[in-house]
């Protein structure tokens, strides 16, 4: 007897939960590999405890899930967004994701690319992704965020400076 009552109360708890209170999929742990994605940018001498990359040129971080990711069937949606009024079409806001699936708009400039790192298990919900802003993308402020169906988190504040490493970049003289 009471089990029964024991299963009732955990009905009526589980019911009378606020709708989303589920464990969140998408950790707001995040690893930019601050100290070595700067070197690698060129940037450590300004920094190594804020990411500073190089447009053009691919940077890592971790994302701690909290349940394991499967690429057949979640789909992780990225976005970065710079300045007061972003926008696909300025290339200030480019939303993308690992598999890139992601909708965007067909005048969207500045689209950024993601792919997982071949030698990680995204079965473990560590997903190791290699981030690329294109060599035309608006250097600035910009701020990243990740999100998993419906759920969205701010990851980051990053900075994107001008490469003059980068074969692939376009200049635009006044």
């Amino acid at each position: 007897m009471t089990e029964v009552r024991a299963a009732q109360k955990e009905q009526k708890n589980a019911a009378e939960k606020p709708h989303g209170s589920a464990e969140p999929l998408l950790s707001l742990i995040s690893d930019l590999h601050c100290e070595t994605n700067n070197k690698a940018h060129h940037t450590s001498s300004i920094s190594v405890n804020q990411l500073i990359v190089r447009r053009g040129q691919p940077f890592s971080i971790t994302l701690q899930m909290t349940k394991p990711f499967n690429p057949d069937v979640d789909q992780l949606t990225m976005k970065v967004v710079t300045g007061k009024h972003p926008s696909q079409e300025q290339g200030t806001m480019s939303s993308f994701g690992f598999p890139d699936k992601v909708k965007r708009s067909s005048c969207a400039k500045a689209v950024w690319r993601a792919e997982l790192q071949k030698n990680r298990l995204p079965e473990t919900g560590a997903l190791a992704l290699t981030i690329t802003p294109p060599a035309d993308a608006p250097v600035g402020e910009y701020k990243l965020s990740a999100g998993l169906k419906a759920e969205e988190n701010e990851l980051a504040q990053l900075f994107v400076l001008f490469n003059p490493w980068c074969s692939g970049r376009t200049f635009s003289v006044y």
